[in-house]
């Protein structure tokens, strides 16, 4: 008699509550996908040659718009990816996952320069020193990303999952969304961010904390753009 009531509490406001919860989430992104087109679409018709000044607001405002809808919705901390319980663990498989990353670029880097006059090794030295400013602007930014495209889309995407072939689908979803947030960098960035957001789609879905997708992001993000030498595909 008891165990019916719970399950009839538990299939009843609290799920009426999440079902609301996940169409609110879902609205949101739609709005801000939308809003994302009609920036793009405006910004680089006045100023096409310089990319930051686009990114910077735009992610700042869905930034905004996330946390004050986790607020408002009150969504838990924890399915929102902000749990460092088992850190040590997730800062080894983030390095784990950032080695493979970093080894794949380097490969596709080899690849790419054969027959070329280009080094496969291009430390950014004259990048950081006319531009020192974007390494933190690089590393703010990070944190706000895998909040909004993990915490946020991945999470919503992967409670309304049935199975875990459909968890395996939102996290392509959320990665390809994440993904195609670059374009208006450039059409070869946004495919270059295909497999890394894969990666890092993974290892949320895995561990369900923001530490893992957010610490291999920022690693392997610095070394394959600052050191192996990969910002010519902002102008690709």
């Amino acid at each position: 008699m008891v165990g019916s009531k719970v399950n009839v509490l538990i299939s009843g406001p609290y799920a009426s509550h999440k079902k609301t919860t996940h169409r609110l989430w879902l609205a949101i992104f739609c709005l801000l996908i939308c809003a994302y087109s009609i920036w793009i679409f405006w910004a680089q018709k006045l100023r096409a040659d310089d990319t930051l000044w686009m990114t910077a607001p735009m992610l700042l405002g869905a930034f905004a718009v996330c946390s004050i809808t986790a607020i408002l919705s009150n969504t838990p901390a924890r399915q929102l990816g902000l749990i460092i319980g088992h850190w040590k663990f997730y800062i080894l498989i983030a390095t784990v996952a950032s080695l493979i990353i970093i080894l794949l670029a380097i490969f596709f880097k080899a690849y790419w320069v054969s027959g070329t006059s280009q080094a496969l090794i291009n430390w950014s030295d004259h990048l950081l020193k006319e531009h020192w400013w974007i390494i933190p602007v690089y590393l703010l930014m990070i944190p706000m990303q895998n909040f909004i495209f993990r915490a946020c889309l991945q999470s919503v995407l992967m409670d309304l999952a049935r199975n875990q072939r459909e968890v395996l689908l939102a996290t392509v979803i959320a990665s390809l969304i994440y993904s195609g947030s670059h374009l208006h960098i450039s059409p070869a960035l946004a495919l270059a961010t295909v497999l890394p957001g894969l990666v890092w789609g993974w290892l949320y879905a895995y561990t369900r904390s923001l530490l893992a997708p957010t610490l291999s992001h920022a690693v392997s993000g610095l070394v394959i753009f600052y050191v192996i030498g990969f910002h010519e595909l902002t102008n690709m």
